[in-house]
């Protein structure tokens, strides 16, 4: 599936789901105001019609009422004049909608990472997102299972894992062999655990 198509099916599914006013939770919502959109927002073209540019990226505001749009997966630009557009707001928040929307090489990435964490095979780190900052560079947050299995006696309340982010530099040959070692080398498959042993809490790392 192109980038095109993917971003596509994933506005249509959240589309189901979205609410026609913000709420408290950052839910997806489909925002009719006159507020002002941000640069990368999904913008949805209500006034124009059917046309290759209904779903598009915005990208900035121009003069006399004149909107700067970007294909979705593309490069192409179109200039849209005195348009009513309604912004997706919080998809790319989402995170399930969010990393469907990545385009390129961004996204190429983005599944090498999840290979890198099937690789690893630890149950108990997991990803929780990837933010690009800058070209070829990602931010990797990995988050924790909520509790885990324990087999020894372990207190609940103090039971506290290790999150983490960190940045990393990329390419198109980076591999997952490549992801997997900087996820390991940041402390992918280490957790900090305080067990109980004899009435007494004595911290330990695995």
């Amino acid at each position: 599936m192109k980038d095109k198509e993917r971003m596509l099916m994933a506005i249509v599914s959240a589309l189901q789901f979205a609410n026609h006013e913000p709420g408290e939770d950052g839910h997806i919502y489909l925002d009719f105001s006159k507020r002002k959109i941000q640069p990368g927002e999904i913008v949805i073209s209500v006034s124009s019609g059917i046309h290759e540019w209904t779903a598009a990226i915005f990208v900035k505001y121009l003069e006399s009422h004149y909107y700067l749009i970007r294909e979705l997966g593309g490069t192409k630009t179109c200039r849209l004049y005195h348009d009513a557009l309604s912004v997706l707001r919080n998809i790319r928040e989402n995170p399930y909608y969010g990393p469907l929307l990545l385009e390129g090489d961004d996204y190429i990435f983005y599944r090498k990472t999840i290979a890198a964490f099937k690789r690893g095979r630890d149950s108990d780190h997991f990803l929780d997102k990837i933010e690009f900052p800058e070209k070829h560079t990602a931010r990797i947050f990995v988050r924790v299972k909520w509790w885990g299995i324990a087999k020894e006696n372990i207190t609940p309340s103090t039971l506290t894992y290790r999150p983490f982010s960190f940045e990393m530099h990329w390419t198109k040959k980076t591999t997952i062999q490549a992801i997997l070692d900087a996820l390991i080398e940041h402390g992918y498959g280490m957790k900090s655990i305080e067990r109980v042993i004899d009435g007494h809490t004595q911290n330990s790392d695995r």
